[in-house]
């Protein structure tokens, strides 16, 4: 798998196969991003809005999308449902501020991976990142009722997460 191959690099080593969206407005933070995933060998375009994100997506394959909620002209969880709502399967790694249980269930029904909450580690970031790119598929939502509550699925071969 392409992701093992960057576990032993160091130093910029690059796979330029690895592509990643990083969709953040916050210049400081988006850069420090950059420069250690850099360093990890995958390659970042940084979208500083909506706009720009949808610009991205739309002429490029993502192998990861690592998504802010809070942008400067709405939220990421609306690009999410929109890539999610196209079939797309692309992980997405949700990287935000708002760490409310509320926030993170939106997102996770939205179709998101992954949650990180801000203040983090940058190497974690680094690691599921990794991991994301090595499994390469999404842990569906549990589906729901008409009422709204969840129902299990035992649909053989479809990894659903248990809340």
């Amino acid at each position: 798998m392409q992701a093992a191959k960057l576990r032993g690099k160091t130093g910029g080593g690059r796979n330029e196969s690895l592509r990643l969206l990083l969709v953040e407005d916050t210049f400081d933070m988006a850069e420090a991003i950059m420069i250690r995933l850099d360093r990890s060998g995958i390659a970042c375009d940084l979208a500083k809005s909506l706009e720009e994100a949808r610009a991205c997506v739309n002429v490029q394959h993502y192998d990861v999308i690592v998504l802010d909620i809070n942008l400067p002209d709405g939220l990421g969880t609306e690009l999410l449902k929109e890539i999610r709502s196209r079939g797309e399967r692309t992980p997405v790694l949700m990287l935000t501020a708002r760490s409310s249980r509320s926030d993170e269930e939106i997102a996770y029904y939205s179709g998101v991976d992954e949650y990180v909450g801000k203040p983090f580690d940058r190497e974690q970031l680094v690691l599921r990142v990794n991991a994301m790119l090595e499994h390469g598929t999404r842990i569906a939502p549990l589906p729901t009722s008409s009422d709204g509550t969840t129902q299990s699925d035992e649909t053989p071969g479809r990894r659903v997460a248990r809340l």
